[in-house]
């Protein structure tokens, strides 16, 4: 876990007594950052498909759910497919959102959060640039997707290359697989 200043995701899946069903797990992780006259507010889904059926090595997924966002971080919401309540506490200079997660042979499941980015990203948008580390767990292959929508005009962004769209004048969006740490940035005018 990197230690940045920048906006920072990094999500973690435990399996917890759930035999090797990982295997049959697809993951799928979409981050929304949408600027407003109020701050930053991020938006992530983690959805799971559970691909396999009951049999000697896969049962029903249980997973610790772990979410590292940037310190300070304030948690608006959540829902889906969570066990419990979303735990927040404080990790590697890290805010850590930790939840139970459950899904059932043949079926898919969401967990939805949305959480306030602290007043030191908002400023490096006033200061004219924003990036975001996302940082892969090993061994998951997970598709992934990152839209950032702000009030000021995009200049330029980066990576550029053909999994980017800019939408408008304000919004950028990837989509790809997450197979390595990756620094998405954008320049403001």
């Amino acid at each position: 876990i990197r230690d940045v200043e920048s906006d920072y995701l990094m999500v973690v899946d435990a399996n917890m007594a759930a035999l090797k069903t990982d295997a049959v797990i697809s993951r799928r992780v979409d981050y929304k950052v949408e600027q407003s006259t109020g701050g930053l507010i991020a938006d992530l889904s983690i959805k799971y498909s559970h691909n396999g059926n009951f049999d000697w090595r896969t049962t029903r997924y249980r997973t610790y759910t772990r979410v590292y966002v940037p310190s300070g971080s304030k948690l608006l919401s959540y829902d889906g497919q969570s066990e419990g309540v979303v735990n927040v506490n404080t990790e590697f200079n890290k805010t850590v959102f930790s939840v139970f997660v459950s899904i059932e042979p043949g079926e898919r499941g969401t967990l939805h959060l949305r959480y306030r980015l602290p007043d030191n990203i908002v400023n490096q948008i006033t200061g004219g640039e924003y990036n975001v580390l996302v940082q892969r767990q090993a061994g998951n292959d997970t598709d992934f997707s990152i839209d950032l929508d702000f009030l000021s005009e995009i200049n330029g962004f980066a990576p550029s290359n053909f999994f980017a769209e800019k939408v408008d004048s304000s919004q950028v969006i990837w989509q790809n697989k997450l197979n390595s740490d990756t620094l998405y940035s954008v320049s403001f005018k």
